[in-house]
C-alpha cells in the first residue's frame, strides 16, 4: 500500500517539468495567493527526486522562509487565542513558521 502511495507522488512530481518548478517557485516568492505551491515544492525535496530538481525547490523555499526568521520567535508572548481580532499578519507569519519547523 505504501508503494502505491509513492507511486502516485512520483507521478505527480513527474508531470511538473523544470521551467514550471521554477516558475512555481518564483510565484511563491511574489505574491501570498501562490502559498499553495509551498506543498507541491516540498515534495521535490527527497532523494528521489532528479538533482536540479531538488536544487530547484530548495533555493525557492530557502527564499521564502530565511526572511521570516528574524520576524518570528520560536514560540509567540503573543497567543492568538487571547486576541479578539487578533491581526491577519501575524497568523499568516505564524503559519508561515510553522510550516518552516515541520522541516
Amino acid at each position: 500500500m505504501a508503494s502505491v502511495a509513492s507511486e502516485k507522488k512520483q507521478k505527480k512530481r513527474n508531470k511538473h517539468s523544470l521551467s514550471e518548478l521554477k516558475a512555481m517557485g518564483q510565484q511563491l516568492l511574489t505574491s501570498r495567493a501562490h502559498v499553495n505551491n509551498l506543498p507541491l515544492l516540498l515534495t521535490f525535496i527527497n532523494p528521489n527526486s532528479p538533482p536540479q530538481y531538488a536544487l530547484e525547490s530548495l533555493l525557492s523555499l530557502q527564499s521564502f522562509f530565511t526572511p521570516l526568521i528574524p520576524k518570528l520567535s520560536s514560540s509567540s508572548s503573543s497567543h492568538p487565542d487571547s486576541d479578539p481580532n487578533p491581526d491577519p499578519e501575524f497568523i499568516y507569519l505564524t503559519w508561515r513558521r510553522s510550516k518552516f519547523n515541520q522541516n
